[in-house]
C-alpha cells in the first residue's frame, strides 16, 4: 500500500516495515523504531497529520513528531485491539477514526474513547445471512451525521445519534475489497462475477463486465482506471472502462496510487515499486509482445506517424504501418553480428539501411533488393549513413573508411576515401557539400575530393558518434562519454557536460527540435535548451515518463512526438513537453548530529562551546527529478549564499551566540525550494557569560586597585627610602661636619699652637692631646664607614661590631665589659635598623661610662620567633631614686626616639646587680631574614 502525506512524502507499506520516500532516499521504520508489526497492510493520514499503520497483528501505531507512537506511548491504542488484523481505515466528518477488520468488526476511536460494532455477532443490526466475503467498509461521511457502511450484500446507513444502522440498498456479488474510492461519496469495486461496479452511498451507478483472468486490484481516477489481473498483467481502461490497453506486465499490483504531481505508483507483489507520469498514459510501446522480432531496437526511421521503420539487433527490418507490424529478415542467422545500424529513405522512396554486413535496400514495394557486392569483402560494419543534395550516399565503415555508393539500385561503390584502413564512426555531408567524419583521433572536416589525414588536424580530439548541423551553421557533436561539443567555424566553442547520477553516461544519438537538443543516452533522453548563446541542461526523460528502458539507442521527433528506440522496444511519447512541474519541490532536514549527539528538534539546536560542530543531513521532496539538486545556505548576517558540497552541511567554530541559519535547495533548472530556518545556539564558556564577565570585571577592578595600592605602597616606600637615604646623607654630612669637622678644627688649632709656641711642656701636652684627638677621630671615621658599608647589614657583623665597640670604649678605664650573643644563625638587617641598634647601644655605654661609676657592664642579645631582645645592665650607682622611665636626660630621650623609629619598646629599671638595666624589645622575624 502507499499514500502521499500532506508534506509530500510518499509512504509504502511492506512486509519489512514501512518506508518513507522523499524523491531521493528511502527511510525504513520497523518494530525496532516502535512499529506495531513489520507487515503493514494499509497506511492512512488523518486530519491531524498522523500517519497510521494497519498491520498484520492487529495492533495500531502511528507516526507523529518524527517518531512512531505505539501502545506504550498512547495507551488508548490498546483499547482498539480486537485480535484480528485491520485492513482499512476511515476518518469521518467529525474526526472520528474508523477501523475495519478482515472479519467485519468496526472499531470507532473518538479521542481516547473506543467503541466497537461486531457485524458478524450483531444479527439485530445486520440481519442478513453472512457470507464468506464479510466486510465492513465506511463509504461516505457527510455533514448530516450519516455514515454509509458496506457489509456483505448491502449498504447500511449508520446514525451517530441513535447508534443504529438502516439498510438502504442491496448490492449483491461485491468482492472482498473496495478499491480507491475517488471521493467520499463514490467508489469503484470489482464483483465476484468479474465486473466493475461504480457505487455511491445508496445505489449502484454503473456496472461493466471485464474479460480475462480474475481481476485482483483496481484503481479508478477521473477518466481512466487501472486493473491488475491474476495473470500478472496490468491494463488501463479509459472513460467507460472499455478498450483495455496493456501497460505493465510481470507482476500483480497490490496497490495503485496517484500522487499530487500526477505520478502513478504501482506497488507490486514481487518486483518492487514502479512509477510513471500520468502524462505518459497516452504513450505507446512496441516490443516483442506487439509483434516485433526483438525488443532491442538499433535503428529508427519515422516517415509518418503511420509508417515507422525499425532495425533490430537480430537482423530484421520491421515496418509498423497503420498499427500493423511487417518483419523483413535480411541476414544469415549464423553470423555473429546481425545488427541493423542505420536507416534512411532514398530519393526514390525506397529504404536504405546499413548493417553489420554492409549496405542494403528495401524497395518501396516492400521487398528486399539483392545485396550489394562490395569490391572489398572486409569493409566492416556500417556505422552511419548520409546523403548529399545530389542524391549521393555515403556511409562510415568500422574498418574501411568512408564509402560513396551510387543512387541507383543495385548500389555500386564508386569511391572509397583514403586512408582506407582508418575506422570511421560517423559521416555527415553539410549544406556546403563538405565531408565531416570522425575517427579514434577525433572529428575531421574534409573536401570530398581531398581527404588527407597527414596534413589535417582534428577539430576536436574526441570520438564523435553523431554530428548534426543547425540552421545557423553550428555543428553539434555527441561523444560517447565526454559530453556534447558545440562547433562553430571549425572550432569548439562550448562543451556541455551531461553526466548522470548513475555513473558514466554514454551518448548514442542526438536530434534537434525547435530550440532544444534531445540526446539519447544509456540513462534516458537528456534535453538541452539554448539560452542566449549557451546550451544548458533542461530535463531528463526516463522510465517514469514512459520509456520502457533508459538505454535509448536512436530517437526522432515528429510533430512534437518523441520516437525512442530502446533496448526494451520502441516508445512513442506524446506529451513529454507538458509534464506537470513538481509543486512539492521542498527541502527538509533528515537529521542533525554532532559530537554532542543527535537533535530531535529540527528548528532549534543548542550545544556547548567545547563541542562546537554540527552536521545537517539535507534532502528534498522532488519527484520530478530535473538532474542533481544542490544546496546552499546563509549564516547570520551573510549576504551571499554559500554552496554545500553534497547533501551534508558541516559547520564548526560557530560564534558563541544564537546563530540564524537559512538553507535552500536549487535544481539544475534554477528552481528554488522553500527556505528552512534553523536556530543554532552555541553556549558560551563561563568566562564569556555576563555574570562571569561582571564578576571578572569586579575582580579585575579590585585586582587593579590592589596593584595600585601595592604600587602606591612601593612608591611610598621608594619615596620613603629615598627620603631616608637623603636623611642619612644629611646625617652623615652633619656628623662629618659636626663631629669630625669640629675634631679636625681642634686638631688644626692645636697644631697651630704648637707651631708658634716655644714652651716644651706645652708642646708635649698639646702633642698628647693631638694623639688622643686623632685616635678619637679615627674611631668616629670607622663608625661612619662601618655604618655606610652594606656588607655589614646582618646580625653577625652587628654583634661583632658591638662587641668590638664595647671593648674599645672601656679599654682605658676600670670598667669591665661583658658581651653575651645568644643569636644563632646569620640574618639580614637593614642599615637603618643596624645603625639605630648601634647608636642605642653606644648611647647606653656612654651613659655607663660617664655616670654609672660601674665596675662591670653587660650586654646580652637574644631572639624569639618575632622579637629581638637587647639588655644593657651595669653594677654602678643607677639613677639614685630618680624614676628611670621619666628621666629627661638627652641620652635616654635619644634611645627612646630610636627605639620608637624601630617600632620597639624601651624600658629602664634597676638591675639585679645594683645598677641600671635597659631593656629594648624590637620586632624582628628572623625567618624572613635568614641568609
Amino acid at each position: 500500500h502507499c499514500i502521499q502525506d500532506k508534506q509530500g512524502f510518499m509512504w509504502f507499506g511492506t512486509t519489512n516495515g514501512v518506508y518513507r520516500f522523499d524523491g531521493i532516499r528511502f527511510d525504513n521504520f520497523n518494530t525496532a523504531h516502535g512499529l506495531a508489526d513489520n507487515e503493514v497492510f494499509n497506511i492512512f493520514e488523518d486530519s491531524k497529520g498522523r500517519i497510521w499503520f494497519l498491520t498484520y497483528n492487529g495492533k495500531l501505531s502511528y507516526y507523529a513528531d518524527d517518531q512512531i507512537i505505539n501502545e506504550t506511548k498512547d495507551p488508548s491504542l490498546a483499547k482498539c485491539f480486537v485480535s484480528n488484523a485491520f485492513h482499512a481505515m476511515f476518518e469521518d466528518y467529525f474526526g472520528n477514526l474508523w477501523f475495519t477488520t478482515i472479519d467485519g468488526t468496526l472499531v470507532k476511536k473518538s479521542g481516547d474513547q473506543v467503541s466497537m460494532i461486531s457485524i458478524v455477532a450483531n444479527q439485530k443490526l445486520f440481519p442478513d445471512k453472512q457470507t464468506s466475503h464479510t466486510i465492513a467498509y465506511p463509504l461516505h461521511s457527510s455533514e448530516d451525521s450519516t455514515l454509509y457502511i458496506y457489509h456483505s450484500n448491502a449498504i447500511y446507513k449508520y446514525n451517530y445519534d441513535e447508534v443504529n444502522v438502516t439498510r438502504v440498498a442491496t448490492m449483491p456479488y461485491i468482492s472482498k475489497y473496495i478499491f480507491n474510492y475517488e471521493s467520499q461519496s463514490k467508489a469503484n469495486t470489482i464483483t465476484l462475477s468479474n465486473s466493475i461496479v461504480t457505487l455511491s452511498g445508496k445505489s449502484v451507478i454503473n456496472e461493466y463486465d471485464l474479460e480475462g483472468d480474475f481481476p485482483m486490484t483496481m484503481a479508478s481516477f477521473e477518466n481512466y482506471a487501472f486493473i491488475s489481473y491474476a495473470d500478472r498483467n496490468i491494463f488501463i481502461r479509459k472513460g467507460d472502462f472499455s478498450q483495455p490497453k496493456l501497460i505493465f506486465r510481470g507482476d500483480i499490483a497490490n496497490n495503485i496510487f496517484k500522487d499530487r504531481q500526477s505520478n502513478i505508483w504501482f506497488c507490486t507483489k514481487d518486483k518492487g515499486l514502479f512509477r510513471i507520469s500520468e502524462s505518459s498514459l497516452q504513450n505507446q510501446i512496441w516490443d516483442i509482445a506487439s509483434g516485433l522480432p526483438s525488443s532491442t531496437i538499433t535503428s529508427l526511421l519515422v516517415i509518418t506517424p503511420q509508417e515507422i521503420w525499425l532495425g533490430t539487433e537480430n537482423g530484421y527490418i520491421s515496418q509498423i504501418k497503420n498499427g500493423h507490424v511487417n518483419n523483413i529478415p535480411y541476414t544469415d542467422r549464423s553470423m555473429a553480428a546481425t545488427r541493423v545500424t542505420d536507416i534512411i529513405q532514398s530519393a526514390d522512396q525506397s529504404i536504405l539501411f546499413g548493417s553489420d554486413s554492409g549496405i542494403d535496400q528495401i524497395a518501396k514495394e516492400g521487398h528486399l533488393v539483392p545485396r550489394l557486392k562490395p569490391k572489398n569483402p572486409g569493409l566492416g560494419s556500417v556505422k552511419n549513413l548520409s546523403s548529399d543534395r545530389e542524391g549521393k550516399y555515403f556511409y562510415a565503415s568500422s574498418s574501411g573508411g568512408v564509402f560513396e555508393v551510387t543512387n541507383t539500385c543495385p548500389f555500386q561503390i564508386t569511391r572509397q576515401t583514403e586512408p582506407a584502413n582508418i575506422r570511421r564512426f560517423t559521416v555527415h555531408i553539410d549544406k556546403e557539400g563538405r565531408l565531416w567524419h570522425s575517427t579514434m583521433a577525433g572529428l575531421f572536416r574534409s573536401d570530398l575530393n581531398n581527404i588527407n589525414f597527414t596534413t589535417t588536424k582534428p577539430i576536436c580530439a574526441e570520438r564523435i558518434i553523431k554530428i548534426i548541423e543547425l540552421s545557423d551553421s553550428t555543428f553539434i557533436g555527441a561523444t560517447e562519454s565526454s559530453g556534447i561539443f558545440v562547433i562553430k567555424d571549425d572550432a569548439v566553442i562550448d562543451i556541455i557536460d551531461i553526466s548522470g547520477k548513475k555513473g558514466s553516461i554514454v551518448c548514442h544519438d542526438i536530434y534537434p527540435y525547435e530550440n532544444q537538443l534531445y540526446v539519447s543516452t544509456n540513462q534516458g533522453i537528456t534535453i538541452l535548451e539554448k539560452k542566449g548563446t549557451k546550451w544548458s541542461f533542461n530535463s531528463i526523460i526516463d522510465t517514469k515518463d514512459g520509456l520502457p528502458s533508459e538505454d535509448v539507442k536512436r530517437l526522432q521527433i515528429k510533430d512534437g512526438v518523441i520516437y525512442a528506440a530502446t533496448t526494451n522496444g520502441l516508445a512513442i511519447l506524446h506529451s513529454f513537453q507538458n509534464r506537470k512541474p513538481d509543486s512539492a519541490f521542498r527541502i527538509y532536514l533528515r537529521g542533525i548530529t554532532g559530537s554532542w549527539g543527535a537533535s530531535t528538534n529540527k528548528q532549534k539546536v543548542t550545544f556547548d562551546y567545547l563541542q562546537n560542530n554540527i552536521q545537517i543531513d539535507l534532502s528534498t521532496i522532488a519527484y520530478e527529478a530535473y538532474g542533481n539538486v544542490t544546496f546552499k545556505y546563509l549564516l547570520n548576517d551573510s549576504k551571499d549564499w554559500i554552496p554545500v558540497s553534497g547533501s551534508i552541511l558541516s559547520l564548526s567554530k560557530l560564534p558563541y551566540q544564537e546563530n540564524h541559519l537559512q538553507i535552500q535547495a536549487i535544481d539544475q533548472l534554477g528552481n528554488n525550494s522553500n527556505k528552512l530556518d534553523l536556530i543554532i545556539t552555541v553556549k558560551a564558556p563561563q568566562w564569556r557569560k555576563p555574570w562571569f564577565q561582571i564578576t571578572a570585571g569586579a575582580f579585575a577592578f579590585a585586582f587593579a586597585l590592589l596593584l595600585y595600592y601595592l604600587w602606591s605602597r612601593q612608591r611610598i616606600n621608594l619615596l620613603r627610602q629615598h627620603f631616608l637615604v637623603n636623611t642619612e646623607r644629611a646625617r652623615i654630612s652633619a656628623d662629618l661636619h659636626d663631629d669630625i669637622g669640629a675634631d679636625l678644627t681642634r686638631i688644626n688649632l692645636m697644631a697651630e699652637l704648637m707651631r708658634h709656641s716655644d714652651d716644651i711642656a706645652l708642646i708635649d701636652r698639646t702633642t698628647e692631646k693631638l694623639i688622643s684627638e686623632s685616635r678619637n677621630l679615627r674611631h668616629k671615621a670607622d663608625q661612619i664607614i662601618w655604618a655606610l658599608n652594606p656588607d655589614n647589614d646582618n646580625t653577625e657583623n652587628l654583634m661583632s661590631y658591638l662587641h668590638h665597640h664595647g671593648l674599645q670604649s672601656f679599654e682605658d678605664g676600670n670598667t669591665r665589659f661583658h658581651f653575651e650573643n645568644k643569636l644563632t644563625g646569620k640574618f639580614k638587617m637593614t642599615a637603618l635598623i643596624r645603625r639605630n641598634i648601634f647608636l642605642i647601644v653606644k648611647e647606653a655605654l656612654n651613659n655607663v661610662q660617664k655616670h654609672a661609676n660601674a665596675n662591670n657592664v653587660w650586654i646580652s642579645i637574644k631572639k624569639n620567633k618575632i622579637e629581638l631582645l637587647l639588655i644593657i645592665e651595669d653594677d654602678g650607682v643607677g639613677l639614685q631614686n630618680e624614676n628611670p622611665n621619666n628621666s629627661d636626660r638627652s641620652g635616654i630621650r635619644n634611645m627612646r626616639k630610636r627605639t620608637t623609629e624601630l617600632k620597639g619598646k624601651l624600658s629602664i629599671e634597676s638591675g639585679s646587680r645594683g645598677g641600671l638595666k635597659i631593656k629594648i624589645t624590637l620586632p624582628f622575624n628572623p625567618i624572613n631574614y635568614e641568609i
